[in-house]
């Protein structure tokens, strides 16, 4: 390592330790979903004083990991939920024109479907054939 690398380190590792003191924290483990930082769980050491292992610190980590886990589930079964939602408003308003069979019921419903696919005007929501 180089002088200016080492520096460069002990400069980070005096910021970390002055962050550490201002938390108020000895331990930061990082909360990671496929590698995106969720968060940070901060926390001191055992009410005893005595330090953690590194085993306790690894089964912490491992938590965390499950806890990110949990967190993609909630947020990917909120997403199938609005998915349906779409699909049964898309449905809803194809067969409102289906019945209406008038091009301007055509219309409000391709411009229903751009808005709730958050597409553009020009965007195109049908394959072309061919």
């Amino acid at each position: 390592m180089t002088v200016t690398a080492a520096a460069t380190l002990l400069e980070f590792e005096e910021q970390i330790a002055r962050e550490f003191e201002w938390l108020g924290t000895e331990v930061v483990v990082p909360i990671l979903d496929n590698g995106q930082l969720l968060g940070l769980l901060t926390f001191n050491g055992r009410v005893t004083g005595e330090a953690l292992s590194n085993e306790e610190l690894e089964l912490v980590y491992h938590l965390m990991a499950q806890l990110a886990q949990a967190l993609r589930s909630r947020r990917l079964a909120s997403q199938v939920t609005s998915q349906q939602q779409f699909i049964g408003e898309v449905v809803a308003m194809c067969n409102r024109a289906w019945w209406w069979r008038t091009g301007r019921a055509r219309a409000v419903c391709q411009h229903r479907a751009r808005q709730l696919l958050e597409l553009g005007a020009q965007e195109s929501i049908v394959r072309p054939t061919g």
